[in-house]
């Protein structure tokens, strides 16, 4: 069986490679980040964008993530889930949810399995295509060495079920 934290790393590695029209994130909000939302994705976007940095031999990769999506359910009747600051309390806190998760799979990516799962080779080759035929071979080292900086921009589109 996959384990809760294996979902969210592969969830998230598919949030980074644009390819997730549906999911759930649970985020915790509130004074004291006891009380539980649940906020479902129908859509999101990625734009990739590497920056080649020759005398570090690494990229720098500026990602933006867009995503919208629902309020399902409101675990705390004590929150005025049609307020307009707690519709923004849910997009901030489910922006650095997900900005947090997708770091942790990139460096995961880079540290642990020293692979390039996203598939950032082939944005390397399309935005830097003389460089990728000179440099191909050493991508391993270059990705190895890389960042990743998010930019996540999460929009509530509508409220679900409140208890």
């Amino acid at each position: 069986m996959i384990s809760p934290d294996r979902i969210k790393e592969i969830a998230n590695n598919k949030l980074l490679e644009d390819n997730v029209n549906w999911g759930v994130i649970d985020i915790s909000i509130g004074a004291d980040k006891k009380d539980r939302v649940s906020f479902q994705i129908i859509g999101s976007q990625t734009k990739v964008q590497p920056m080649l940095k020759p005398k570090e031999k690494k990229f720098i990769f500026s990602v933006k993530l867009t995503i919208e999506g629902d309020v399902v359910e409101v675990g705390q009747d004590m929150f005025k889930a049609f307020d307009a600051n707690f519709v923004k309390n849910v997009e901030k806190q489910a922006e650095n949810e997900v900005e947090n998760l997708c770091l942790g799979v990139f460096e995961k990516l880079q540290k642990s399995f020293k692979a390039d799962a996203l598939g950032l080779c082939e944005v390397v080759a399309n935005h830097y295509p003389t460089f990728w035929d000179k440099h191909k071979h050493e991508w391993k080292e270059y990705f190895l060495r890389s960042e990743l900086k998010l930019n996540v921009d999460v929009s509530v589109r509508r409220i679900g079920l409140i208890k």
